[in-house]
């Protein structure tokens, strides 16, 4: 049973480098992440990355995804960037998600499971990461 909707935020800015940045560690009976999003007021396309931490040591790529120059700002034409989906089910970026009643893709984490960004180039403006997230 849901026991909160939580909205997550994590600021990426050059001086993070390519290093990971936390962005979630799942409460003791676990959550599920309902959407991932990402802007960016950088003028150059980024590769964008999410990693799981399941067990306090080792860090597992789920995918990487290409936030466009500008994504989700005023005056670009690049939208927001829907991380598990790219803005279409169409269009899934991350495949083997299961989906929720509505047919959106979600991904299930369990307790204390750490979600973590990265990406693969210094950024040379700000991106910033939206995690919704239902708890349980």
């Amino acid at each position: 049973m849901t026991q909160s909707i939580r909205v997550k935020t994590l600021l990426r800015s050059s001086a993070n480098g390519t290093n990971m940045q936390e962005l979630y560690t799942a409460s003791a009976e676990g959550a599920v992440v309902k959407g991932l999003l990402v802007t960016s007021t950088d003028t150059v396309l980024r590769l964008m990355q999410l990693w799981l931490n399941a067990d306090g040591v080792n860090d597992t790529l789920l995918g990487t995804v290409s936030i466009p120059a500008s994504a989700g700002n005023l005056g670009s034409t690049a939208v927001t960037v829907d991380f598990f989906t790219g803005g279409t089910t169409a269009n899934q970026l991350l495949a083997a998600l299961p989906r929720d009643q509505s047919g959106k893709p979600v991904l299930p984490i369990e307790g204390g499971d750490i979600l973590k960004i990265s990406t693969t180039s210094a950024t040379a403006a700000n991106m910033h990461v939206t995690a919704i997230i239902e708890e349980f």
